[in-house]
């Protein structure tokens, strides 16, 4: 009986952690127009990115580039924590040339067993855009 109670009292426990937990949706940012005519621009842009990340996906007829998750681990924190990030890249208009980016954040909950959207990673977009910004608005 003892046995049962403390189940309970656990799972009621994981209910309660579990539905604190929140989400946050990575937004995309956007790049005005440039110069360069879309088939210039867009090896730019790929190549930028796979400087930082290995590429899962890249159509380049629908101008569209999507990286691999990269994974980070904090063990330095009082919980050990699992955070991946990953890169995605999405012409808007190829004439004038305009496209938007996000790198997108998740970090893994221990207690539910899943990944969570936790928003951009600011510090890596910020990384790309002002590079990307650099070779495209020349």
């Amino acid at each position: 009986m003892k046995k049962l109670i403390l189940l309970i009292a656990i799972l009621c426990f994981s209910l309660i952690l579990s539905s604190c937990v929140t989400t946050r949706e990575a937004t995309w940012k956007i790049i005005p127009g440039s110069r360069l005519k879309y088939e210039e621009a867009w090896p730019i842009i790929v190549n930028v990115i796979s400087k930082k990340y290995d590429l899962e996906t890249i159509d380049s007829n629908i101008g569209y580039l999507r990286s691999e998750w990269k994974m980070d681990y904090h063990f330095d924190r009082p919980f050990a924590s699992y955070e991946r990030t990953r890169a995605v890249c999405r012409i808007e208009s190829k004439m004038p040339l305009k496209f938007k980016i996000k790198v997108e954040k998740e970090l893994y909950s221990l207690m539910i067993g899943k990944w969570i959207a936790k928003g951009n990673n600011e510090e890596i977009q910020k990384e790309l855009l002002n590079e990307l910004e650099e070779h495209l608005l020349q």
